[in-house]
Parts: structure tokens; sequence; C-alpha cells
């Protein structure tokens, strides 16, 4: 009975969650409270459920991104449920409790990548259109590849099967050590000392080089592939069973042609599921406790630090809760280090722009340098928040 207690703490959580959100404002906070513990309770057994670190990993986030969802909801944004007054929405319940990103309301998350502007804006004649072939027996089998519907099923699952794919190669052929190509990694490699490359430029050897790098490119690929992957399936799904349509599920992340400043590698091309939870949040602590509105300068910067810091809180709580005895830490830190890091940037493009009177215009070259400015951010970085975890990661 372990393993269900968890997932039985999780669905007692959603009907709070949706007691609540079909609640008065008054009831609200009570019921917060309510569905909070609850969700404690779950991510307290997310080792019971899961199969491996990782599994557990993802449940964690998962369970926190949605508390911070619903207390935004229900006490920040205190949103009101589309509909004719009285009885239960269950329907419109469902689909904001998981919806982080507020697709399809007027608060939705900038910066989302969409699907077709047909597939956002709802019915059209290919609607019509698809009503018709599904009515024809004869044209059934042709609606497969023409609806918009089945096209956005048959994307999802070809992008998962792809992503699976790929990473299975990758772990084959980049992860997997081979004596003939290079040896695995040894504590050696990781030792508190290797956490630091330009105090120790005249010592770094070219294998810890090349360490760091594959660091950078594993946090992007293997974040970017276990979250689309887990999207694009969950997405085929809930479309595949009708409980949601194409539109509900843009991609996850943006492109990656946008990595070109820290500021809009999380900004653009990062996924947004705490974007509005977070910088609601922020704005409350801004105005509410530091007197500072929220459209001010200093108002913006506190509004960005605790989204950067809210986000080191997380992921030290599911560090914590996955049982290292270290690194929490190192977790907060280096959220932060990437508010230091934005900072760093905007303070060197205003400067550039003022001594040498260019525009805003981003042309290829700036580019280039911009995503060499980025890895190498990264490349400095990361050892400092995940070298550290490797002495203290459970057995």
């Amino acid at each position: 009975m372990t393993p269900l207690l968890p997932i039985l703490y999780f669905l007692v959580s959603m009907f709070f969650s949706m007691v609540a959100l079909n609640s008065r404002p008054s009831r609200r906070p009570t019921l917060l409270a309510v569905l909070v513990l609850f969700a404690l309770l779950a991510f307290h057994g997310i080792t019971d459920v899961a199969q491996s670190l990782e599994q557990a990993d993802v449940l964690g986030l998962f369970i926190l991104i949605y508390i911070s969802h619903m207390g935004c909801v229900l006490l920040v944004e205190r949103h009101e449920l589309p509909g004719c007054a009285g009885g239960w929405k269950v329907k419109s319940s469902y689909k904001l409790m998981f919806n982080c990103r507020w697709i399809g309301t007027e608060r939705q998350a900038p910066d989302i990548c969409e699907h077709s502007p047909s597939a956002i804006n709802g019915p059209s004649q290919n609607s019509e259109r698809d009503a018709k072939l599904i009515t024809c027996p004869q044209k059934l089998r042709k609606t497969l590849f023409q609806s918009r519907r089945a096209a956005f099923l048959r994307n999802r699952l070809l992008s998962a099967l792809t992503i699976y794919g790929l990473n299975y190669l990758y772990w084959q052929l980049f992860l997997t050590p081979h004596p003939l190509y290079y040896r695995p990694l040894e504590y050696s490699d990781l030792i508190p000392s290797k956490q630091t490359y330009i105090r120790r430029i005249h010592d770094v050897t070219g294998r810890e080089t090349i360490i760091r790098s594959i660091a950078v490119f594993n946090f992007v690929w293997s974040a970017w592939a276990l979250f689309t992957g887990l999207h694009d399936i969950l997405a085929f799904v809930f479309v595949g069973i009708g409980l949601d349509k194409p539109q509900d599920w843009p991609p996850l992340y943006g492109r990656l042609d946008q990595m070109y400043t820290l500021r809009r590698f999380w900004g653009k091309f990062w996924h947004r599921l705490v974007y509005r939870s977070y910088t609601g949040c922020g704005i409350l602590l801004s105005e509410k406790i530091f007197r500072l509105p929220s459209d001010s300068g200093v108002g913006r910067l506190l509004i960005n630090f605790i989204v950067f810091f809210l986000s080191g809180i997380v992921h030290a709580l599911v560090t914590w809760k996955l049982g290292f005895t270290c690194g929490y830490w190192e977790d907060i830190g280096w959220f932060c280090l990437n508010f230091l890091g934005i900072l760093l940037e905007e303070g060197i493009q205003w400067v550039y722009s003022k001594c040498f009177n260019v525009d805003g215009k981003i042309n290829t070259t700036r580019k280039v340098i911009g995503f060499l400015w980025v890895f190498g951010f990264f490349f400095w970085s990361l050892p400092k928040t995940q070298y550290p975890k490797m002495f203290c990661r459970p057995m």
C-alpha cells in the first residue's frame, strides 16, 4: 500500500483544488492550506512511487510547481472560472488546475511558441471539413492525414519517438564509457578543486575541459528531451481521448536560436511552467512587503530575483527529498548566479550601446558571441552545483 499512498494523497489534493476553484474567495485560503497539505504528503512519498531518482525528481518538481500554481490561482490572481454562475464547473476546474502557463486565458505566459493560428483560434473551415470527413466512412482513412487533430497526434507521437531514439543514441555515444575512447568518470574528476576553472587555467587538462563541455550540453539536452518527451506523450493521450484540444498543448520549449543571452535562454527558450506563479509571488512580495511598485526599476529587479530564488528553493527541496546529503545550497546559489549573470550581460549591453552608439538589431556576429557567452557561463557555473552532488548521491 505504501506506493499507493502518495497517489491517493495527490488525488485528495486535486479534489480540494476543484472545491477551492468553485468556492467563494473567503473560503479559498483554508482550502488552499488543505490542498497544499495533501500535496506535501504526496511529495514526501515520491521516492516510494518512482523507480529511479530521475523519475522521483520529475514527480517532485511536478508537485511543487502544482502547489505554486494553485497558490497563484487562488490567492495572487484570484482567478474566477468562466461560465454561468452556480454549479460546479468541473471541466473548467480541470483545465486550470494543471494549466501552469495559463494557455488560452488572458493571463497566458509570454513568449510561448504556439501552433498555427487556426489551431489556436478555435473552429474554422478546416474544423467543418474534418467533421464532414469523420461522418463519411469512405473518407475516414483520409481523415488520419488531413484532420488537424489527427495531424497533431501523429506529430506528437513522432516527436516522442524521435526524442527517445536520439536520447538513446546520445547515451550510447557520449555517456556510456568505452575503453577505446575514454574512461568513465572518476571521483578525481569531480573533486572540489575541479569546481573552479578560471583561477586554475594554467593547470586544467583537456579531459577536464571536455567533461565540463559535456556537462553543459547534458544540462540542456537532458532537461529538454525529458520534459518535451513527457509533454508529447501527455498531449497525445489527453488530446487523443478528447479531454483537450491541440491548442491546449503548445510546445513546451521555445526555439534554439533564442539562446544567445541568459535572459533569452530562460525567458524565451526554457519552459514557462513557473513564470506566472513565481512572478505573481514576486509582485506580491515587492508591492505588499517591500512597498516597491512592480513597474519600477528596483521592483522589476526584485521580482526577477525572487523568480530565480524560488526556482533554486524548489530544486533544493527536491534534491533534499531524493536523499542527497548535500547540494541544497548549491542549487539555490546557482539560480542566484543566473540572476547576477543576467544583470552583468545587460550592463555590458547598455555600456556597449552607449559607447558605440549601436542600434538594437541583432546580427549573426552578435548572436554567435551571445551563444558563446551563454555556453561560457554554464561552462563556468554548472560544476559548482553539479559536482558536489556526485559525492553525496543516494545509493
